[in-house]
């Protein structure tokens, strides 16, 4: 959590923070009662007001004394209760973990190379953070690659866990497109990559596997010389891949959001060149007006997806009017 502030969410512990505020409602309605009923009782007796105080033995005085008390306790109470009000209001308005963050922090915690299982509380792994639940995709990488470009078109909300967990991370605001390529893009491509590695590793087995069968009971200084090289060549190359393991991938939100706007930059310009070299050679005012309609569809539609999140309906209708 230290090195990834994203996945430093902790429990709001909502339900004790409301419990805690009425059972100080509670007690300020009890100590409001014990007033009202000292006052109602004194009452008659406060046209010599000054006899009374002079008095100390009276119980009077000493029911002014615990009516002090009292008021002092209430006062407490309710230093008390405000704060805690303010401070349940604090936490209630902090922003809402990312619902894909969790889950990548669910997997680490279970992942033999992570927590392994060792973040625990009574009665097993501890659920603070969700469900632990079989998360890792057995998809292939051609029906992963589908879900990405089907995530890019028809973008869809993370489904809402009710975690009641709190991010202390400022939470940025960012556009649909660096969406797409932080949770479904950059996952992709790790993906990909370690299949990659596992390929990798399982030809250079089967070297090694065809190499170990092909030892025979008095090895040649031929093979041996070969079989030699091919170790040599295979093993530094293992153990540059157990360095450079890591326990979880990370994407910055300064790389997405640069890439992001490079790749809406280079759009925005190119969206207005294509369309005035297909206007120039259309002919006919029926064909010239489907051809604007269509650029006007298609301008907004990457309006859209590209600003997803940061531009209100009101800007889109004028620059797509415009």
């Amino acid at each position: 959590m230290a090195k990834v502030p994203e996945f430093a969410a902790f429990p709001r512990f909502k339900d004790l923070n409301v419990k805690s505020l009425l059972f100080y409602q509670v007690q300020l309605k009890s100590i409001r009662l014990k007033i009202l009923r000292m006052e109602e009782e004194e009452g008659n007796n406060m046209e010599r007001y000054d006899h009374l105080v002079d008095d100390v033995d009276s119980a009077y005085h000493n029911l002014l004394l615990q009516l002090r008390s009292l008021l002092r306790e209430y006062n407490a109470h309710s230093l008390i209760a405000d704060d805690a009000l303010l401070q349940y209001s604090q936490v209630s308005a902090m922003a809402d973990p990312e619902q894909y963050n969790m889950g990548s922090l669910r997997r680490w915690l279970m992942r033999e190379d992570g927590a392994d299982g060792y973040v625990i509380s009574k009665g097993g792994p501890d659920e603070t953070w969700g469900k632990f639940e079989n998360e890792a995709s057995t998809d292939s990488l051609w029906k992963n690659f589908g879900t990405t470009i089907r995530a890019l078109v028809l973008a869809k909300p993370p489904p809402k866990a009710d975690l009641d967990l709190v991010v202390t991370h400022p939470k940025t605001k960012i556009d649909g497109l660096s969406k797409w390529m932080v949770y479904n893009l950059a996952p992709f491509y790790w993906t990909w990559q370690r299949q990659k590695q596992r390929a990798h590793r399982k030809r250079l087995q089967e070297q090694q596997e065809a190499i170990e069968a092909a030892r025979g009971p008095e090895p040649s200084i031929r093979s041996w010389a070969v079989e030699n090289a091919n170790e040599k060549d295979v093993q530094p190359e293992s153990e540059a891949e157990q360095e450079e393991q890591h326990t979880f991938e990370s994407m910055s939100e300064h790389t997405a959001l640069r890439f992001t706007s490079a790749l809406s930059t280079v759009i925005a310009c190119l969206i207005p060149v294509i369309a005035i070299a297909v206007l120039t050679q259309v002919s006919g005012t029926r064909n010239l007006l489907l051809c604007i309609t269509g650029f006007a569809i298609v301008f907004a539609i990457l309006l859209i997806s590209l600003t997803q999140g940061t531009t209100s309906r009101t800007e889109i209708f004028a620059a797509t009017a415009a």
